[in-house]
C-alpha cells in the first residue's frame, strides 16, 4: 500500500500538501491558468509562479481539435508529447 503522505489526494492539491512536498523530485507543478477577456495565462506565469512550475497553455497545449469520438483521445496524445518534452515527469 502506498504511503498516504506521498500520494496526492488527486490532480489538484491544497497549499499545505504542496508545501510539505515541494522538495520532492517526484512532484510536478503545472500552471495552466486561463482567462476570459484577453489576459493570457503565459503572461501571468511570467509575472510569477510557484517555483519549479511549468506553464502549459490550455488552448495550445491541452486542447485538441474538435473531433467525433472520445474527447480524451487528442488530450492523451498531447500529454504524451508534453511528458516527452519534460523528462522525469
Amino acid at each position: 500500500m502506498p504511503d498516504p503522505l506521498l500520494v496526492p489526494p488527486g490532480p489538484l492539491v491544497d497549499v499545505p500538501w504542496l508545501a510539505a512536498h515541494a522538495g520532492d523530485s517526484r512532484v510536478r507543478v503545472v500552471d495552466c491558468r486561463w482567462y476570459l477577456g484577453g489576459r493570457r495565462g503565459a503572461d501571468e506565469y511570467a509575472r510569477g509562479h510557484i517555483p519549479g512550475a511549468v506553464h502549459l497553455d490550455v488552448d495550445a497545449d491541452l486542447s485538441g481539435p474538435a473531433q467525433a469520438g472520445p474527447a480524451g483521445l487528442a488530450l492523451d496524445t498531447r500529454l504524451a508529447q508534453i511528458k516527452a518534452a519534460y523528462p522525469g515527469t
